[in-house]
C-alpha cells in the first residue's frame, strides 16, 4: 500500500516552491537572458541563488567541451556566487542579451580561472 506523507519541513517547502518556480520560468534556456537573471536576481535572491548554482553545477546542460568551466575554491557559497554574477552583470551591461547561464559562466571564469599547467616538455638539443 503506497503512503503519502506530508512534508512539514518549511526548508522542504521553499525548495520544492523554488524548483517548481525554475521548472515555470526557464523552459528554454536560451531565451532566459542575463537581463532575466539581473531581474530574477533583484526580486529574489533564493531562486537567483539556486539558479546559478545549478548553472554552475551543469543541471542546465553542458558547460564547454571541455567540461570545466571554473574552478572556484572549496567553502564557495552560493551567495557569493550570486554576488559574483551580479557584479559582472552590473560591469558588463552590453552582455546582458547574451543566454543567462552565458552570464553565469563568464563570471565565473572571471573570478575563478581553471589554471593549466603545461607539461615540462624536454628542451631539444641544439645542433
Amino acid at each position: 500500500m503506497a503512503r503519502c506523507y506530508v512534508v512539514k519541513d518549511t526548508q522542504m517547502k521553499k525548495l520544492v516552491f523554488i524548483l517548481a518556480c525554475l521548472v515555470i520560468a526557464c523552459p528554454a534556456k536560451a531565451d532566459f537572458t542575463g537581463a532575466d537573471l539581473q531581474s530574477a536576481c533583484t526580486d529574489n535572491q533564493d531562486i537567483c541563488d539556486f539558479w546559478i548554482t545549478s548553472s554552475l553545477l551543469g543541471a542546465f546542460g553542458s558547460q564547454t567541451n571541455a567540461g570545466l568551466v571554473s574552478c572556484p575554491p572549496a567553502g564557495t557559497t552560493p551567495t557569493q556566487a550570486r554576488l559574483i554574477v551580479e557584479k559582472y552583470m552590473h560591469d558588463h551591461p552590453e552582455s546582458l542579451h547574451l543566454p543567462a547561464q552565458d552570464i553565469v559562466f563568464a563570471a565565473s571564469q572571471l573570478s575563478f580561472p581553471c589554471i593549466k599547467f603545461a607539461p615540462m616538455l624536454p628542451t631539444p638539443p641544439e645542433r
